[in-house]
């Protein structure tokens, strides 16, 4: 059986759209700009499904090139492919000569027209299926002779030039909507990236695409604007130097339940993380610390402040960056659709905020991210992840947060299938780093915690001998006891009943109150929560405060001063929350064939094992939030990717509502709180 190979033009084997490219080239980039302008509306009645994509292209090639003679319109071809040969990516130039070295049947199937398409394969034998023109007294009446070669008419051209599908094994490349038919149709569909076909994935990573740069900038001013607003709330404070750090820190900071220890470890450096469960953070941040010592010793200030808010501010810039090419390149939405979701996902109110405080959660959703992007990539390639790459994803990942790792071993089940547990592989992807970090994790503990918290200990032990033995002192001389054993003893029972007291005291502030009753009070069980109901927690918290804030204790801390449940004082909320899930649930119907999404939701499903069934941080659930909430955003893209029609744009509408929406609730909000 013989293989075809079929592949999409624009943006697939090109770097860029050849229409535009076209008009540019036969009347000039100002002629161009005003005949797109004068279409306009047309053209976004388009972008928002309401218009067909070939009755636009078609009024916008009538302006251009109506009446213009066959002969001409064939010569700006011939000169366009000569001229423009840059247009051709080098990756996908290899390819193609390597196919035809071997004499396989190449098909070149588009939405651009033939006349200008062709040329750019002449004496290569390649075959062009695309848009054909109306001739009429050998000029362009502007119409086309044929129906538009996107979306199902690739595949019914495919079937005209190739009508016995039984014969052939069809492979597959396009980078768009409307090729999504083509590579469903295909024995093997490959979508590649619409800036570059095959990139490596490890070298390019951070290398920004045209079409993400306007979207991702102003992300990117959205950001800085919420840090910078931030940051002066407590640059007064935090800017000073030669104060008791921790408790500057501490006892000043409040935004939910998020710790300002990274302002600890970047002005005085120490591990002060606990290590089972941070192991590597500190150590990732001491270039900060010199960063911020030196600027210290310049300027006389601590810009503590601004120095984390260069790593957050990237962290920020790139999860955006990858959720959207998660949702354009690998699930095969739209642009639109790819910039609505990335614009949600940094809506919820947690997601914002983890980019903004002085903690892990921001850095961890950039990693589990980027791993997720990488992974996909490799599925849809059908390539593996390699021990060096998993080993330094796991490393990373879980030397940011401990718990995270285990994402990464899901990752790596799902892209490598039984070939995980290969002997080499198993043992130097897993068993190894998992032993590095556990060891590293030890020898931290036992250099940097055991001896913090042995010398507080034994302040503790001191401070409560001198204050036991000035209240025996005072005993002492205010008794009518006489007898040395007797006062002794009458002392101790009341010691013992002040030790009472002040226990239940303690048991009775939020910080102990709220934390719910563990499994047990040692080792891992001690963070667990059997107590919390997870019923309303999920509701007012989860899926709540997450996405939502709460105006009642605004970004209070339930170790401090706010109740683990507060409602929402009106209903309106609650109908947003209802929204975003009924949608989600349509998006796990939508997504749950793909290998993909099982892989992220798996991942999510690991977060909702230790949260919701163990209890682990249950009272504080939404600062974990960029643990997770960006399987929404992947969900909802595969519900839009089904979707056609009037339900496509009612979904688009929907979500552009909750983007807008979310947006004008939370950062209300949220400037008053830090500015107000």
């Amino acid at each position: 059986m013989k293989t075809i190979y079929a592949f999409d033009f624009d943006g697939t084997i090109t770097s860029r759209d050849t229409l535009i490219e076209f008009i540019r080239f036969v009347f000039g980039t100002r002629r161009m700009i005003l005949g797109f302008l004068l279409h306009l509306p047309w053209l976004l009645l388009m972008r928002l499904g309401l218009y067909d994509n070939g009755k636009a292209k078609q009024r916008v090639f009538k302006h251009f090139f109506g009446g213009m003679e066959l002969t001409a319109f064939n010569s700006h071809c011939e000169l366009f492919a000569q001229s423009h040969a840059y247009l051709i990516r080098p990756d996908m130039e290899r390819l193609l000569a390597n196919l035809q070295e071997k004499c396989q049947e190449v098909v070149v199937v588009s939405a651009s027209i033939t006349n200008w398409v062709a040329p750019f394969f002449e004496g290569k034998g390649v075959r062009v299926i695309g848009t054909e023109v109306e001739v009429a007294d050998n000029c362009l009446t502007g119409f086309f002779s044929t129906a538009n070669c996107y979306g199902k008419e690739k595949v019914a051209r495919l079937l005209e030039t190739y009508p016995d599908r039984s014969l052939y094994r069809l492979v597959a490349y396009g980078d768009s909507r409307g090729d999504r038919e083509m590579l469903e149709f295909a024995d093997q569909g490959t979508l590649v990236s619409s800036s570059t076909s095959h990139p490596s994935l490890f070298t390019s990573l951070f290398k920004i695409k045209r079409e993400e740069r306007i979207p991702s900038f102003i992300a990117l001013v959205l950001f800085v604007a919420v840090n910078i607003m931030a940051i002066s709330k407590y640059f007064h404070i935090f800017s000073l130097t030669g104060k008791a750090v921790w408790k500057q820190f501490v006892w000043n900071f409040q935004v939910s339940g998020f710790d300002p220890i990274t302002y600890t470890v970047l002005t005085i450096w120490d591990a002060s993380y606990n290590p089972f469960r941070h192991p590597l953070l500190a150590f990732f941040l001491y270039p900060f610390h010199l960063l911020n010592e030196g600027l210290t010793a310049l300027t006389g200030m601590n810009l503590v402040q601004i120095v984390v808010m260069l790593p957050l501010v990237f962290f920020a810039f790139y999860s955006f960056i990858f959720i959207y090419r998660i949702c354009r390149e690998i699930i095969g939405v739209g642009r639109t659709d790819a910039t609505l979701l990335s614009f949600l996902l940094f809506s919820f109110a947690y997601v914002l905020l983890s980019f903004v405080v002085p903690d892990h959660f921001g850095p961890s959703m950039f990693l589990l991210l980027m791993s997720l992007y990488i992974s996909g990539k490799c599925i849809q390639r059908g390539r593996h992840l390699n021990i060096t790459q998993t080993c330094l994803l796991f490393l990373f990942t879980a030397g940011t947060t401990l718990s995270n790792g285990i994402k990464i071993f899901i990752d790596a089940l799902f892209v490598n299938g039984k070939q995980l547990f290969r002997p080499k592989y198993f043992l130097f992807a897993i068993v190894v780093p998992c032993a590095l970090i556990w060891a590293f994790a030890t020898w931290e503990n036992e250099t940097f915690t055991m001896p913090r918290e042995a010398k507080a200990k034994a302040k503790q032990i001191a401070e409560g001998a001198k204050e036991r033995e000035k209240l025996f002192a005072q005993f002492r001389d205010t008794t009518s006891l006489k007898d040395s054993a007797v006062i002794a003893r009458v002392f101790n029972h009341k010691m013992q009943v002040m030790k009472h007291e002040r226990w239940l005291a303690n048991q009775k502030k939020p910080g102990n109150a709220h934390k719910g009753r563990p499994m047990e009070g040692k080792g891992f069980y001690k963070w667990t929560d059997t107590t919390t109901p997870r019923l309303e927690s999920t509701i007012e918290n989860i899926f709540g405060e997450s996405i939502q804030l709460h105006p009642r204790f605004l970004l209070c801390d339930t170790l401090r001063n706010r109740p683990v449940i507060v409602t929402y004082d009106s209903w309106l909320p609650y109908v947003i929350e209802g929204l975003i899930i009924v949608l989600f649930f349509f998006g796990i119907v939508c997504g749950s064939g793909s290998r993909f999404f099982l892989m992220a939701s798996t991942g999510v499903a690991f977060d909702a094992f230790i949260h919701l069934i163990l209890g682990f941080g249950l009272n504080e659930a939404y600062i974990m939030t960029a643990h997770w909430i960006f399987i929404i955003p992947i969900a909802l893209a595969f519900l839009l990717r089904k979707l056609n029609g009037l339900p496509l744009l009612a979904a688009r509408l929907l979500v552009a509502f909750l983007v807008i929406y979310l947006y004008a609730y939370n950062l209300y909000l949220l400037v008053g709180y830090f500015v107000g």
